[in-house]
């Protein structure tokens, strides 16, 4: 809520009464309370002014015209460690969390960057389907994946613990049984506070360092732009390092819960993990805990699964800014040109970790809506002469072909890319449209001789690209995007960048530098990124 001048700011802090039997309803009490009087503020004086009452005493009082803006703190919100401390439903996995330092780490975290000024605004905003608006935070967040009492108990897959698990040297069984087989550095450590030791890693990949509801993990990325009949995956990194979570949207199975997806399922949804109808809707200050049907384990079957199957991976999943301050998966219905639905998110140099970029370029996040003819339904604008890196999520050892998945356009430029410091080839024009004779796109179905478009993507790949996925497409056919499929759109393709030898699990940064004249009309934008091992390639789908 904005008054006439920018002077202050009010922090209005509701402390709970643990006496009302509902703190939810008194909190909601409490916020109606205020909507109210400041739904009355049009017909106030520039005199009235906000009294804070305690005990019957002013305890603050400020001009309404010299308040820029009010936000609400509740009191009442614990920390995510804190929170799962008071279930005693998840008491022995608790204990784990405890002794192995992330409870502390997270009780201890910050819950906002308070070096960020939500007032710095260097760009005027542009409209896409809607103007652009400037993040009002950065919120910091995890989210903890945990197992109660009784599965644990009921949990005999290990051999290690035949009988199930009933107490923290169970666990340690159980870590020590998958773990090792994984990392052998970790054996004879006993510190549980060290990261090699079994138990810690055990932990540390049921931990994420973003904050995110159950539908989150994947549900809310199942855009209208997704074609229903193939299923959906997303990576996600976990506190463990080096380490993906694998999310499987398996549009056949009508499991308990599959709907927010299935973790680790290896290519079999018996085998995967799932949510229990025991969900945390509210959060916590700084996170969610989620409740899971059996341990999640980067075990040595699925590190192998992960690494020999294409990683398509949004360049929104490398950032957990997005999902923690509500950026990423906030417009899940694909709703276009509607504010406070559709959101463009104009970022100031430094929001995204991993993400970093020449301080003339002005940087975009598109959320999710129908208007794009994009994987997920996001994608990011660079704007002006560009120098973009990024940081990738961390990718298992491997020999990998890297595609970007992008679409040309007159705005492009042309640009040099890099993976890992190295330059990759020659400079690519992203400006020029697919059906260019230097890519040679032709539209499958219109060759007699090419029915299906398989010759004409030979050709794409001598030159260096291919069509785009026919697992999406542009649902609202905004913008002259009518095709059925993103394959049949001449205005997406994916371009091949290399293929590099990765000797170890790790993160990669791809970096692009515009190598054109210097222009303010210049717009890079990218969707998301491939990692495909080569040895799946001759069997690769079109999807």
């Amino acid at each position: 809520m904005f008054a006439k001048a920018s002077k202050h700011h009010c922090d209005i802090r509701v402390t709970y009464d643990r006496g009302v039997n509902n703190k939810y309803d008194y909190m909601k009490s409490i916020y109606i309370t205020f909507l109210l009087f400041f739904g009355c503020i049009g017909i106030l004086s520039a005199q009235d002014s906000i009294y804070v009452m305690s005990n019957g005493e002013v305890v603050f009082k400020q001009a309404l015209s010299e308040i820029d803006s009010i936000s609400f703190m509740n009191s009442t919100l614990k920390n995510v460690a804190d929170e799962m401390a008071e279930d005693s439903s998840i008491s022995l996995f608790y204990k784990a969390y405890e002794l192995t330092g992330y409870a502390r780490q997270m009780k201890e975290a910050a819950y906002q960057d308070d070096t960020f000024d939500p007032n710095v605004h260097p760009w005027i905003p542009m409209t896409h389907t809607v103007l652009e608006e400037y993040p009002v935070a950065r919120q910091l967040g995890y989210t903890v994946l945990v197992v109660n009492d009784s599965v644990l108990a009921g949990y005999k897959e290990c051999p290690a613990c035949p009988d199930g698990v009933r107490s923290v040297s169970d666990l340690e069984k159980v870590a020590a049984y998958y773990y090792s087989q994984v990392y052998p550095d970790g054996e004879g450590v006993t510190d549980l506070t060290d990261k090699r030791n079994y138990l810690n890693r055990f932990i540390a990949y049921h931990c994420l360092n973003r904050r995110l509801s159950v539908s989150r993990f994947i549900k809310d990325f199942d855009m209208p732009n997704q074609l229903k009949q193939y299923d959906m995956f997303e990576y996600i990194e976990t506190m463990l390092d080096n380490t993906l979570l694998e999310v499987q949207l398996d549009r056949d199975q009508t499991l308990d819960q599959s709907q927010f997806g299935l973790l680790n399922s290896m290519g079999d949804p018996a085998k995967a993990v799932r949510f229990t109808s025991r969900i945390n809707q509210g959060g916590s200050l700084n996170g969610y805990y989620q409740e899971l049907t059996k341990p999640v384990i980067y075990s040595k079957d699925v590190m192998t699964a992960i690494s020999s199957k294409r990683l398509r991976l949004d360049m929104s999943s490398f950032f957990p800014e997005l999902a923690t301050n509500n950026m990423r998966g906030n417009n899940p219905a694909g709703v276009a040109a509607t504010r406070g639905k559709t959101h463009a998110y104009l970022l100031p140099v430094g929001y995204l970790d991993g993400l970093t970029y020449s301080t003339d370029t002005r940087t975009t996040y598109l959320g999710a809506c129908v208007a794009y003819e994009d994987f997920q339904g996001d994608e990011f604008n660079f704007k002006g002469k560009y120098d973009v890196s990024i940081k990738t999520l961390s990718v298992p050892a491997g020999t990998y072909e890297v595609r970007l998945g992008y679409q040309p356009s007159a705005y492009r430029g042309k640009a040099l890319f890099y993976l890992d410091d190295v330059v990759c080839g020659d400079t690519v024009n992203l400006s020029l449209y697919a059906t260019d004779p230097e890519i040679g796109w032709v539209m499958p179905g219109s060759d007699a001789t090419d029915p299906y478009g398989y010759e004409n993507d030979k050709l794409l790949r001598s030159h260096g690209y291919m069509k785009a996925p026919s697992s999406y497409y542009c649902a609202g056919h905004w913008y002259g995007y009518n095709a059925a499929t993103a394959r049949l759109s001449p205005y997406s393709l994916r371009k091949i960048i290399g293929t590099f030898v990765f000797d170890k699990p790790g993160k990669h940064t791809l970096r692009v530098v515009n190598v054109g004249r210097a222009s303010s009309a210049l717009l890079l934008m990218m969707d998301y990124l491939e990692f495909v091992p080569t040895s799946v390639i001759p069997s690769e789908g079109i999807d």
